[in-house]
């Protein structure tokens, strides 16, 4: 009987866009700091967090965004802060 291999996942990393400071903090307090939806650039997403919070009459909704692909423009100019902006990530070996 043929033994089947683990499908593999498109996801190979795991990625947080920030800025040098940002970055710091996580590597010295060993924390993610999350943030309320209102200082989210993307307004579309704060909309819906917010809704979100709404509907479920929660006291607040905290997140941090991660990426799941290679980096790309998008990711260095939405989620880096100009020229002390970083990348702290992991990738997963086959």
């Amino acid at each position: 009987m043929p033994t089947t291999e683990p499908k593999k996942t498109a996801v190979d990393y795991l990625n947080r866009f920030t800025s040098l400071p940002v970055a710091l903090d996580l590597l010295f307090e060993k924390h993610l700091t999350l943030l309320p939806p209102d200082t989210r650039a993307d307004r579309n997403d704060a909309y819906y967090v917010e809704r979100y919070q709404d509907a479920r009459k929660l006291l607040s909704v905290l997140a941090v965004c991660f990426s799941m692909r290679r980096e790309t423009f998008h990711h260095w100019s939405v989620f880096s802060s100009g020229l002390s902006g970083v990348c702290i990530g992991t990738c997963q070996h086959a």
